[in-house]
This record gives C-alpha cells, structure tokens and sequence, in this order.
C-alpha cells in the first residue's frame, strides 16, 4: 500500500484526529445506560461510573494533543 499522501499533510492534523477521537469516546460513554456500566459491581459508588471518569481524562488527553 502507498501511503506517501500522507507526508503531505500537516503536522496538526493527527493531534486533531486524536482528539476528535477522544471526544467520540467521551459522547459514546455518556450514551451507555448507567445500569451497564456498573453491572458486576460491587456497589454502587459513583467512583465506580466510567462516566464521571471519561470526561476528566478526555480533557486532559485533547488539551496535551491540542497544546503540545
């Protein structure tokens, strides 16, 4: 496979596909019922919700790919 067309793209644009993924990540997570994430739980603590973790660490993840 030739994959030179991509040397003529510009250095930003895998931050931005990166980023872009991040935040398909973050909207995907959110439209999870709560009842799925926590099956097979212990309790059910909101530290447990995969929810209120993804966006935290999405932010992080886009400002590093967006910033650096």
């Amino acid at each position: 496979m030739n994959f030179e067309w991509l040397d003529g793209l510009p250095t930003v644009v895998p931050g931005l596909l990166h980023a872009f993924g991040w935040v398909l990540l973050a909207v995907w997570v959110w439209t999870r019922p709560k009842e799925s994430i926590l099956s097979g739980a212990a309790d059910r603590k909101a530290w447990r919700d995969l929810r209120l973790w993804v966006i935290p660490l999405a932010i992080i993840q886009v400002t590093l790919y967006l910033v650096l």
